[in-house]
C-alpha cells in the first residue's frame, strides 16, 4: 500500500492503473467478462502478466473465474459464474478450495454455519486450539449449510478443518 495516489508504486496503485488501462483496452457495451479479460491484458502490456494468477484468483472468488459466462450485454439474467483459475495458476501455492466454502459468523459463539458451494458429501469437521490439540470433531454431509454446534469453546483462535476423501480445508476460527 502506498498513501500517495500520484506518484506511489504500492498494489493499490498498480491496482487502480490496471483498472484505468483495462477501460481503455475492453470493448464497447461490455461486461464483467470483458472487464476481466481487459484488465488482465492491461496487465499483460504494462508489467508483462506479473500480476496474472493474482488478478485470476482474486476474479475467481468472486464469481469471475475461467470458465465464466456474461451472456448477452443486454441481459442481466444469463450470467454464469464460475470459480476455476486456468491451470498454471491452479498450480501455485493458493488455496484453491478457499472458493468452495464460507464459514460465518466468524468470530463466533459457537455456533457456526458452514456452506458448501459443491456437494462434498462425507466430511469430518474438526477444530484444532492454537496448540494443535483436537478440541471437536463432527462427522459431517457436506452439502448446501451445515451448523455446527461447538459452543463449549473458550474465548481464542481455532483452526477449522473440513475434510472429506479428496479434500480438506483449513480456515481461521475466532470463538468470542
Amino acid at each position: 500500500f502506498d498513501p500517495d495516489i500520484y506518484e506511489g508504486t504500492g498494489g493499490n496503485n498498480i491496482a487502480l492503473q490496471l483498472v484505468v488501462d483495462g477501460l481503455k483496452l475492453q470493448v464497447c457495451s461490455p461486461g464483467f467478462v470483458n472487464g476481466r479479460d481487459a484488465i488482465l491484458q492491461a496487465d499483460l502490456l504494462a508489467n508483462g502478466g506479473a500480476n496474472r494468477c493474482l488478478i485470476w484468483n482474486v476474479f475467481a472468488n468472486r464469481g469471475l473465474g475461467l470458465s465464466a459466462s456474461q451472456g448477452s450485454s443486454n441481459n442481466r439474467f444469463d450470467q454464469v459464474e464460475a470459480f476455476d483459475v486456468p491451470e498454471d495458476c491452479a498450480l501455485g501455492t493458493l488455496d484453491q478450495s478457499f472458493n468452495n466454502f464460507s464459514i460465518y459468523p466468524n468470530p463466533s459463539n459457537g455456533n457456526i454455519h458452514i456452506t458448501s458451494r459443491l456437494d462434498k458429501g462425507a466430511s469430518t469437521v474438526s477444530i484444532f486450539d492454537i496448540n494443535g490439540r483436537k478440541v471437536f470433531s463432527q462427522d459431517v454431509s457436506m452439502s448446501g449449510t451445515v451448523n455446527i454446534q461447538a459452543e463449549g469453546l473458550k474465548t481464542g483462535i481455532y483452526i477449522m478443518e473440513i475434510s472429506g476423501d479428496d479434500y480438506t480445508h483449513n480456515a481461521k476460527l475466532i470463538i468470542k
